[in-house]
């Protein structure tokens, strides 16, 4: 971090100081609940040291609990003056700014389209037709489930339109009988205001009484919500109920009340009372003269209702259309483990990604294991990376080249057997794609239809951006695969082996796959529910104690059903 990116937020310290533009040191910043649960207290961990990336920082300051930018960040370091990677086609840097007071969106928006220009003039080859584009940041944080929330939003008015009509069309029919009370009453001396009055209380009352039931249930619904809510949604922690929200739901669910329950009240207070006590049984005149108005609310009710249920069955349409598109890789019986292994330098890199191929053995002789494989880059895992690459023969890396595009991966030998990718020509990585070898990729259907049209690509060498410009073989063709999401397209891929890579498997984080065949679990509800067991010998806390070392490590430890809500998936989050 740069040191300005603490006044950008205006953001202070708690305990210590922020690191400033002079400091040469390595120096970090943590939040209030790393520091107190690491060294007892925002104080004591001033002066401190953490060790990252075999890389020792100093604690120079503390930051007030609630701030968690970028999302659930616990410790902030200082950046060198000069950055490590200064590729103008990387993108490994993201950037955050406040505007000065009087200066809109649309002129640091004009300034920076601007900046970009000069940019794509200065350096053609990486810049051109590139510019800038400011986005704010709460758009940054919610946009990509802000049409999500707004479905949701448009769905919870209908509803409560529906519920409205729901309440005034009950009571209007609640009052038709009563046409002759109220004749008697008015008969007796009651004025209209006292009639309108009496069932301007019924109604507050109901209303009042709803909205209480309302916020119980919106209490409920949002601790189950919470727990059921993906690690991806923004500010999930910060989800509770507001004052201000209780405050509008409040005033709405008075005025629906005083809305649809004041709608009796004037049928009443315009009722003629010698017609009314006429009449008998119960076919008052307040009945006859509501007729048109309870038809339109059930007019209004009936059309609501199919526009809510056609919205429904479009949403279950596209939902179920996501279930049954093909992924290209397998869901079930698999355990994901996320490991990562610091090193500095091309030797210990090597070491490193040793240690990792001698552990695929020793998880493979874990009973119920069938296959271990590894990946950077696993479909919708946390890491990925994309660029672009060059056919020998036929493109080149240079200034005003147009270069095809494609995701890149790093796979170990078995990883495609593991996650049932097919290998449809050619081979799979082998243990002598070693990082002394000649180096070798396996590109996706989509590649080869892209870049190797009516052509074997087998044995064709491409380069690519990745870590290094090595020219690598091309030594197979796999099926694709939907690499972000069911809703996105398969793209082009191209694979690298993990052992010829190292730079890019000690930087990022590896992430292991184990196949099982073990039966799992059916009920989930009660697996992290201290000294609850199914087992006559069992503890109940061997999961929940599982969990808590993964955490107090860094990491999580999830489990989620599989689809025939037989067994169940284990996921281990934890960085080595």
């Amino acid at each position: 971090m740069r040191p300005d990116f603490f006044r950008v937020f205006g953001v202070h310290t708690v305990a210590g100081r922020l690191f400033g533009a002079g400091d040469q040191a390595l120096l970090a910043v943590v939040s209030a609940g790393f520091a107190e649960h690491n060294f007892g207290s925002t104080a004591a961990a001033v002066n401190q040291s953490v060790t990252i990336e075999n890389r020792h920082y100093q604690i120079s300051g503390v930051l007030p609990a609630g701030f968690a930018f970028p999302r659930n960040a616990e410790v902030w370091v200082s950046s060198p003056s000069q950055l490590e990677n200064l590729n103008r086609s990387a993108y490994n840097y993201r950037a955050v700014a406040k505007l000065k007071a009087g200066v809109s969106k649309e002129a640091a928006q004009a300034e920076m389209e601007n900046v970009g220009a000069r940019l794509a003039s200065a350096f053609p080859a990486d810049n051109k037709d590139k510019t800038f584009r400011i986005t704010g940041l709460r758009e940054q944080l919610t946009g990509s489930i802000r049409l999500t929330l707004f479905l949701l939003l448009g769905a919870v008015t209908l509803v409560l339109l529906i519920a409205c009509a729901n309440v005034a069309n009950l009571m209007l029919a609640r009052a038709a009988p009563r046409a002759r009370e109220f004749a008697v009453r008015a008969a007796l001396g009651a004025g209209r205001s006292r009639l309108v009055r009496q069932l301007a209380i019924e109604g507050l009352a109901i209303g009042v009484l709803g909205g209480l039931l309302g916020v119980f249930l919106a209490q409920v619904g949002i601790d189950l919500l919470i727990r059921l809510a993906p690690d991806n949604l923004p500010r999930a922690e910060e989800i509770h109920l507001s004052l201000p929200v209780l405050l509008f739901a409040s005033l709405l669910a008075l005025f629906s009340s005083l809305l649809f329950g004041m709608t009796p009240a004037w049928q009443a207070a315009r009722a003629d009372v010698s017609e009314a006590l006429k009449q008998g049984g119960t076919r008052g005149v307040v009945g006859r003269s509501s007729n048109w108005l309870r038809s339109s609310v059930v007019i209004a009710e009936i059309s609501l209702s199919i526009v809510l249920a056609i919205g429904a069955g479009l949403l279950f349409r596209s939902f179920w259309a996501l279930t049954q598109a093909p992924l290209g890789y397998r869901t079930d019986h698999l355990l994901v483990m996320y490991a990562h292994e610091p090193a500095d330098g091309l030797a210990q890199s090597l070491q490193a990604v040793n240690k990792f191929k001698n552990l695929y053995p020793k998880l493979a002789a874990i009973p119920g294991v069938v296959a271990v494989g590894a990946a950077m880059g696993l479909p919708t895992g946390r890491y990925g990376s994309d660029g672009f690459y060059a056919v020998r023969g036929k493109h080149i890396f240079g200034p005003g080249q147009t270069l095809p595009h494609a995701g890149f991966r790093l796979a170990s030998p078995g990883y495609f057997g593991v996650m049932k990718i097919p290998v449809v020509h050619g081979r799979d990585f082998a243990g002598a794609d070693s990082y002394e070898n000649p180096f070798v990729a396996i590109v996706s259907e989509s590649l080869a239809r892209d870049s190797f049209p009516n052509q074997d690509p087998i044995g064709k060498q491409v380069p690519c951006g990745f870590d290094s410009m090595n020219y690598m073989t091309i030594v197979g063709v796999v099926g694709d695969v939907r690499q972000d999401s069911p809703a996105s397209s398969p793209a082009p891929e191209l694979y690298m082996p993990l052992a010829q890579h190292t730079w890019s498997v000690v930087v990022r984080t590896l992430e292991l796959l184990v196949e099982d065949d073990g039966p799992g679990m059916a009920n989930l509800s009660n697996v992290f529910v201290p000294f609850f067991t199914t087992k006559p010998q069992g503890s109940g806390i061997g999961l929940l104690l599982s969990r808590q070392i993964a955490e107090a490590h860094g990491g999580d430890l999830m489990l989620n059903n599989r689809k025939d809500g037989s067994d169940c998936v284990a996921r281990l989050l934890l960085p080595i």
